[in-house]
């Protein structure tokens, strides 16, 4: 009975204001949240007394800078023009050393292969010109160089060798009038000759030959390169005479100029040469280059007609 008494005794004694378990822990977490912010509180620095001055410098300066944009952009920009005007400068400077240096070693190699450039030089020399090109050296060739051309003389008969003839006239059938002939050819050498082979007659019936404006026109330069071709020099010049003597054709009737009848100008050339049969000769020899179209042409006519008189003319 005792015990009993005792810990009914005890069981008063202890106090009755015991919290239930949930307001523990809510007090537990208040008292947490207290420590923390006292923990933050201590962290912050505390404000010193010029503190507020430097705060508001600085936002003064921010609005100043947000006000007033403009007043920078023209100090960017002109630092920005400026960096781009010394770019090419320093561009040019970096180039000039390098052009000089290309020019340099561009010589070095010129002198030390001379003869390269002489072997790739060679193969455009040896390229065949255009035939304008090849007519212009030939003549300056022969500019610096006199050719000469040397004619066998044939032999003053009654029956020359008329053999390739490419024209042969009769007095008796030829017009009475100036009429012209043609003859086109391709030059097959460097080198052509005319020739008219020529008899008449010196009588009264007056069966002889007249002769004007002959030519060779080069087709490739369209130029006449006859000389003295309408004998309207009054000479005889650029012509070469075989048997045109007296003692081949009689007194004074071997081939000469003559004002009357002519086609054109004042001179031409008549033939007379007779003396029995014999005959004459009138030619022209005249460069050519191989290759290059020709046309020759001449007039010729008889001043009377009939009689057995002949009259050729060669082409070599």
């Amino acid at each position: 009975m005792v015990q009993y008494y005792e810990t009914i005794a005890s069981k008063q004694k202890q106090p009755t204001d015991v919290a239930p378990p949930h307001r523990r822990q809510s007090q537990r977490r208040q008292q947490r949240q207290r420590q923390h912010q006292r923990q933050l509180h201590q962290r912050q620095p505390q404000p010193r007394p010029h503190q507020p001055q430097q705060q508001l410098l600085l936002h003064q300066r921010r609005q100043a800078q947000h006000r007033h944009p403009r007043q920078q952009q023209p100090q960017l920009h002109r630092q920005q023009q400026h960096q781009r005007q010394q770019q090419p400068q320093r561009r040019q400077q970096q180039q000039v050393p390098q052009q000089q240096v290309r020019q340099q070693q561009v010589q070095q190699q010129q002198q030390q292969q001379p003869k390269q450039h002489q072997q790739h030089q060679l193969p455009l020399q040896l390229r065949r010109p255009a035939p304008q090109l090849q007519q212009l050296q030939k003549l300056q060739l022969q500019q610096q160089v006199p050719t000469t051309t040397t004619t066998t003389s044939p032999p003053c008969t009654k029956t020359p060798d008329t053999t390739g003839a490419i024209f042969n006239f009769a007095t008796a059938t030829i017009a009475l009038t100036y009429t012209r002939y043609a003859y086109p050819f391709t030059a097959s050498d460097s080198s052509s000759t005319v020739t008219f082979i020529l008899t008449g007659d010196d009588g009264a019936k007056m069966h002889y030959w007249l002769l004007d404006d002959v030519s060779v026109n080069d087709t490739a330069t369209n130029t006449n390169i006859l000389v003295n071709g309408n004998f309207d020099q009054g000479t005889l010049n650029g012509w070469t005479q075989f048997c045109a003597t007296d003692a081949n054709c009689g007194n004074g009737d071997y081939g000469q100029l003559t004002t009357s009848p002519c086609r054109s100008a004042a001179y031409c050339y008549m033939d007379k040469c007779d003396n029995g049969g014999y005959y004459d000769y009138l030619l022209q020899s005249f460069d050519t280059v191989t290759g290059n179209y020709y046309i020759l042409s001449f007039y010729i006519r008889a001043y009377a007609s009939g009689g057995p008189h002949l009259a050729f003319v060669m082409l070599s």
